[in-house]
């Protein structure tokens, strides 16, 4: 196998990849409240569903980054995790298929833990918050 390039930074792949593309997942169904009243907020249409589909396949993707033997160092702990982010987005994949509101609403928040169990174990700042 050619041999990865793994210039950029763990970092820089979550805050340039990860986060934005996790955002379009979570942002995507939810209730929001506002002065003006509550609204149900949900894609409307095949492009909008698309779109969720599309970030889903990006954190998939994403977390077969973060497998990359220079990124994993072969952490059994930091593989799991990564393939705890890759599972639960493939659900997220399914739940866009199937314009089905509430799944995508329930793996947000199965893909949001996947993302804070990995940052209580690696990131420091986050591990050691008081």
């Amino acid at each position: 196998m050619p041999p990865f390039d793994t210039t950029t930074s763990v970092k820089d792949l979550m805050a340039n990849v990860m986060d934005p593309t996790a955002d379009v997942v979570w942002g995507s169904v939810g209730t929001v409240m506002t002065k003006e009243g509550t609204f149900e907020r949900a894609p409307a249409n095949d492009d909008e569903w698309n779109a969720v589909k599309a970030g889903a396949i990006t954190l998939v993707e994403t977390g077969n980054l973060l497998l990359i033997p220079a990124r994993s160092g072969g952490n059994p702990e930091w593989i799991d995790l990564a393939q705890k982010l890759i599972a639960q987005s493939k659900r997220a994949i399914k739940a866009a298929e199937a314009h089905d509101r509430q799944a995508t609403f329930d793996v947000g928040a199965d893909i949001y833990e996947a993302c804070v169990n990995c940052h209580k174990r690696f990131d420091p700042a986050i591990r050691d918050a008081k």
